[in-house]
């Protein structure tokens, strides 16, 4: 059995007591929204932040409103160009320090010969 610290929050207490009698995925679904709003309120989007992570995307649903889906979207959409934005930086960077070691590429046969480095996959 788990044991749970002992506190006087009545917002921690009812957290725990749902922690404790979530059997059906409505009391998990409502035990996650209960969870994130109690940590909304430790700001931890703010925290996580200061410490590089991105923002929590959430969760969506096909009933919502559609502004509300559009907001999603265009929002997964900036975070997956920042995330790419940051894959290329880091790749670029890899490829600067590689003492590449170049290899024939016979892959695409319309196009003009290509050779890819072993090692971190240049092309040029």
């Amino acid at each position: 059995m788990t044991t749970y610290l002992p506190c006087d929050n009545p917002f921690q207490i009812e957290l725990i007591q749902s922690i404790k009698n979530a059997s059906t995925s409505e009391d998990v679904v409502r035990l996650e929204k209960m969870m994130k709003s109690y940590l909304n309120q430790l700001q931890t989007t703010h925290h996580h932040r200061q410490h590089g992570w991105s923002d929590d995307l959430g969760r969506w649903h096909p009933d919502e409103s559609l502004k509300k889906l559009q907001n999603y979207y265009y929002k997964t959409l900036q975070c997956s160009n920042n995330v790419k934005h940051i894959i290329d930086k880091k790749r670029e960077k890899i490829q600067r320090k590689c003492a590449h070691e170049w290899q024939y590429d016979p892959t695409d046969r319309d196009e003009r010969t290509h050779y890819i480095c072993i090692h971190c996959k240049k092309w040029r």
